[in-house]
């Protein structure tokens, strides 16, 4: 976590400065690499803290992922620069003659070329968030060197294997991570599901902001303006979402929160498909308003419904995880985007209300396949051991 975060923070400070194009793309490579690498990171930190009782703070943590991308814009506003607009006038010469005036003129149109932009200061704004980055990293190499030195690095999770259940070490270290060992067919069985639960929600996640100013601009001759203004209510419900998300994952179960989430998100999508349909633009709003609350809280209570209910949350399993939300990133804009060319803009949204009850049919998939396959098999475990 020390590493990625200031490796974060350096290549931060670095990006505004690469001038040289492929420098600037290495670098932004690196700057994802080590992005991915933080992110997952802070999922297991947080399951290895707090187990399954980590769900607000989970919420909490992808709540404020949410709240920076929504403030970043404003951050490097100021130091952007400024484009100059050059003004043309036009002249008329008079010559005055004893009899009449004489008018020397030409055709000409006054016309606003840009000046040359003045000098950006974007660098200010990187380093604004490289430096704060960079000193909280050192949080995490301070928390290790304290384990290390007392010899509690990992105790939760080397004690749940060995399946000891200390309760004075649980209340000193935090709670205790469920020992889950799966045989082989049913771990590919469990990850299959997973890659096809995570597939389908980036799919969702993703495409319905990237697409939907295209989308009202083409099937409701919306302009550019208002189609921007509907994505930023998208974005605005979604960080929204994932506040509110923190409070409410502490009063209900993962599979009624699931089950919530699901309901709103169809009928989101229902409501678009029949507004656009029949243009109704105040359904529109009110249906992308729902999907942004719906979509947004799902991720971050996907991971500790993982580590409570399926397997336990580690860096391999995040890396699939990710893998399966890249894949789902990069299969669906080609298939929108080409059937909203070749067919109908209203494609757009058939897509992702067919995407939204796929994913609804995976979540009961391994909501069934938890009750009657792994907790059978997690029992079966627990049975084993107190005998032994």
């Amino acid at each position: 976590m020390f590493v990625s975060s200031f490796l974060y923070a350096v290549t931060c400070a670095i990006i505004p400065w690469c001038s040289v194009y492929w420098t600037m793309v290495m670098m932004f490579l690196f700057h994802e690499l080590v992005i991915g690498a933080a992110r997952s990171g802070m999922n297991v930190e947080i399951v290895e803290e707090w187990g399954d009782k980590g769900k607000p703070f989970m919420q909490a943590l992808h709540f404020s992922f949410s709240l920076g991308a929504t403030l970043s814009p404003f951050v490097l506003e100021p130091f952007l620069s400024e484009e100059l607009e050059e003004t043309t006038w036009i002249t008329a010469n008079y010559t005055f003659t004893p009899t009449s005036t004489i008018y020397n003129t030409s055709t000409m149109a006054m016309t606003g070329t840009p000046a040359p932009r003045t000098k950006s200061n974007i660098h200010y704004g990187f380093l604004i968030v490289a430096i704060p980055s960079g000193i909280f990293s050192f949080a995490f190499l301070i928390k290790y060197s304290h384990e290390r030195n007392k010899g509690t690095s990992n105790i939760r999770r080397k004690d749940t294997q060995k399946g000891i259940k200390d309760h004075e070490e649980e209340e000193e270290e935090g709670p205790m991570r469920k020992k889950r060992t799966l045989p082989r067919h049913l771990l590919i069985i469990t990850l299959a599901l997973f890659a096809l639960f995570y597939f389908f929600l980036d799919e969702v996640e993703d495409t319905s902001p990237s697409f939907l100013a295209l989308f009202v601009v083409k099937q409701m001759n919306w302009t550019k303006k208002y189609g921007g203004r509907l994505s930023s209510a998208f974005w605005g419900s979604y960080t929204a979402g994932r506040g509110v998300g923190i409070i409410l994952i502490s009063f209900v179960t993962h599979t009624q929160f699931f089950t919530i989430c699901c309901v709103v998100l169809c009928m989101s999508q229902l409501g678009l498909l029949l507004s656009a349909t029949y243009g109704f633009g105040t359904g529109i709003w009110i249906s992308i308003v729902g999907i942004g609350l719906a979509i947004s809280v799902v991720f971050p209570a996907s991971l500790t419904w993982t580590e409570k209910e399926l397997v336990q949350l580690s860096g391999k399993l995040m890396g699939v995880i990710y893998v399966a939300l890249s894949l789902g990133g990069l299969a669906n804009p080609q298939i929108i985007g080409v059937t909203m060319a070749l067919y109908s803009p209203m494609w757009y949204s058939y897509i992702l209300f067919a995407e939204s009850i796929l994913f609804s049919i995976t979540f009961l998939i391994l909501v069934a396949f938890v009750k009657k396959v792994l907790s059978k098999r997690t029992h079966e475990i627990v049975e084993r051991e107190i005998s032994e």
